[in-house]
């Protein structure tokens, strides 16, 4: 069968099975099985909760055993080289909270309906149910839908987990009762959770404060700690009591925070940057500035000097604040290198705004060290003299020292 209709046939499958049914019993064109285009897109709907995923984390748990018994074979053919570390089935748990917003919930690979976000009496009409949003009411019915996915620390293996649907809002006594029966069920095939990943909303901070003992208070600092930077992020596991389990907010979530703080401090905003009581402010304006340089050698045909930074990454309107991509540039090489040559120019006077150019690219480089060439690098960590490991050091250390000048 042609490739290109394998892929047509595939195409129209998922957008409607019947349509697809309709036109194979044509007989005009010889296309695959319904059978085959499932096994293809791996169409399996499982209902939500730990124990409907069961069975898929079982079947998860043999192809693990089958990678661990095959990279034994390779670590014995290589003994006489560096061997590589087998894995241990320990890994960390990601999990994040999507709104639904609509009439229904629709598995688009399977092609089922897994959920209704109407009461009855909302279904009395068809015209309901394919009637499109209205813009302009903002009161649109939602459920939400917990999503848990099982992330190998020592191989590239990823298990998808179960998944939870609500009414409303969810609590952090909700997180925290899905966050035990899917850890549970992991455990009960041996996938040990030593790590959660979730974004710092405030319902998921509460469930950190409430399984680390902080309960509604601030962080604690480590049991016997006197540094009041080293704060207690961990838990013992409720199947592995030998194991620690640590939370760690999402770096791509926590870079876009930080950026958005940096753009709050512009003026009419909420925020006031300051790196010392005795020092000036700095902030957003010098972003504004540079894109304004920008302009200036955009006008005069010279090469610029940040080419990937737009306008809208600098006025941050709501997509972008919600995005990676443009937080990122602002902590990249080209950004950090156009503020500090402009706050220290060869053979000339520095501008009367050097020092807030310079704490503003200072700001930015520990966001560079802690996230670009730290947590989001995408480098493999070897041992603890990494220098990934190093440069979110550098990169904390400097927003230990900024809290320690404030506080004395």
């Amino acid at each position: 069968m042609p490739l290109l209709l394998s892929f047509a046939a595939l195409a129209v499958y998922v957008r409607s099975p019947s349509a697809y049914k309709a036109l194979k019993d044509f007989d005009i064109l010889q296309l695959p099985s319904e059978t085959m285009l499932k096994e293809f897109t791996c169409a399996r709907l499982y209902a939500p909760g730990a124990a409907a995923w069961d069975s898929h984390i079982m079947e998860q748990a043999k192809e693990y055993m089958h990678l661990q018994q095959g990279n034994a074979q390779v670590i014995e053919s290589e003994a006489t080289t560096a061997p590589r570390p087998a894995p241990k089935q320990e890994g960390c748990l990601i999990f994040d909270e999507v709104r639904v917003i609509g009439k229904i919930m629709w598995n688009s690979k399977s092609q089922q309906m897994f959920g209704l976000a109407m009461s009855p009496a909302d279904l009395g009409k068809l015209q309901d149910i394919f009637m499109s949003m209205d813009p302009v009411n903002k009161n649109q019915k939602a459920s939400y839908v917990l999503q848990f996915l099982w992330r190998d620390l020592t191989s590239a293996k990823d298990v998808i987990g179960p998944y939870y649907t609500f009414e409303g809002t969810l609590g952090y006594k909700n997180i925290i009762t899905c966050l035990y029966d899917t850890m549970r069920v992991f455990h009960k095939h041996h996938f040990i959770v030593n790590s959660i990943v979730c974004d710092g909303a405030s319902s998921n901070l509460a469930v950190i404060k409430q399984l680390t003992g902080s309960r509604r208070s601030s962080f604690g600092v480590l049991h016997g700690e006197p540094d009041r930077h080293k704060i207690c992020a961990h838990f013992r596991n409720w199947f592995c009591p030998d194991v620690d389990v640590f939370f760690i907010i999402c770096p791509s979530h926590q870079m876009k925070n930080m950026i958005n703080a940096l753009w709050q401090s512009k003026q009419g905003r909420t925020k006031q940057f300051q790196k010392s009581l005795y020092s000036g402010g700095f902030g957003w304006t010098a972003i504004e500035l540079m894109w304004e340089r920008e302009l200036a050698r955009m006008s005069k045909n010279i090469a610029r000097e940040v080419p990937r930074m737009q306008r809208s990454y600098v006025e941050r309107d709501a997509w972008t604040k919600l995005n990676v991509p443009p937080a990122k540039i602002m902590q990249q090489e080209a950004v950090l290198a156009e503020l500090m040559q402009y706050a220290n120019p060869k053979g000339e006077p520095k501008p009367l705004n050097a020092e807030e150019t310079l704490l503003t690219a200072e700001y930015l480089l520990a966001c560079s060290q802690l996230f670009e060439n730290g947590m989001l690098s995408h480098s493999i960590i070897k041992d603890g003299n990494s220098a990934i490991l190093n440069n979110i050091k550098t990169g904390y250390r400097y927003f230990e020292s900024w809290l320690d000048t404030l506080l004395g």
